[in-house]
């Protein structure tokens, strides 16, 4: 039972205790009017609280499965155009795209260099050791790292090198590992869905950040 239950409980014994003792029932009407009145509004916000859930429990599988991924690359489509058109509908995706091929094979090579010398030097190998967010876990010693992906500690598909893959990862490293916070007219058009969700890494990135230079 909540405070306003209670409070409406004690009000209406003690309207009640004094029509009795004064022989007079128009406190206690009043009293019963404004209980009345509010399990009516309690009743209507229980149903529409009950109608949300009911339409979300309905929703959700079609949401999420392929109905809603079709959903949103029409809209996606209907709001910046057809593919053909991307370089010029889809300016800050096409900037992060460039950014990104500039630095791609040097952060894909000291990755990999990275890996390639983690074992020897750690004495035993890993089962999983996340070196770069873009990059993939090292492999069992004596073994070159695996160009395909397997699932990470994350259990997402880890990075195998291949171009596009490393070109989006690294692109979202520099995203969530810029100083400035995320902002929506800056984040890339084909990103912008997500922007709440980098904004919440790059929160994290920036904590082990402060953490590591401490």
């Amino acid at each position: 039972m909540t405070k306003s239950h209670g409070k409406l409980l004690s009000e209406l014994a003690a309207a009640s205790s004094e029509a009795v003792n004064n022989g007079s029932s128009s406190s206690f009407v009043m009293a019963v009017t404004k209980g009345l009145r509010f399990v009516l509004e309690e009743i209507k916000e229980l149903q529409s609280e009950v109608s949300k859930a009911r339409i979300q429990m309905a929703m959700q599988p079609i949401v999420r499965g392929s109905a809603g991924v079709e959903y949103l690359q029409k809209a996606f489509a209907g709001r910046y155009g057809p593919p053909a058109d991307a370089s010029a509908s889809l300016p800050l995706t096409l900037q992060l795209i460039s950014a990104s091929k500039s630095v791609a094979e040097q952060e894909w090579s000291e990755h990999s260099d990275c890996l390639s010398v983690l074992p020897s030097s750690a004495g035993q190998t890993p089962a999983l050791v996340p070196v770069l967010r873009a990059g993939h876990g090292a492999a069992p010693a004596g073994q070159p790292p695996s160009p395909s992906p397997a699932a990470g500690a994350s259990g997402q598909p880890e990075c195998g090198g291949e171009r596009l893959d490393k070109l989006i990862r690294i692109g979202l490293l520099q995203l969530v590992g810029s100083m400035e916070g995320l902002q929506m007219q800056s984040t890339p058009e084909s990103l912008q869905i997500n922007l709440l969700r980098l904004r919440a890494v790059q929160s994290q990135f920036q904590q082990v950040i402060v953490i590591a230079t401490r």
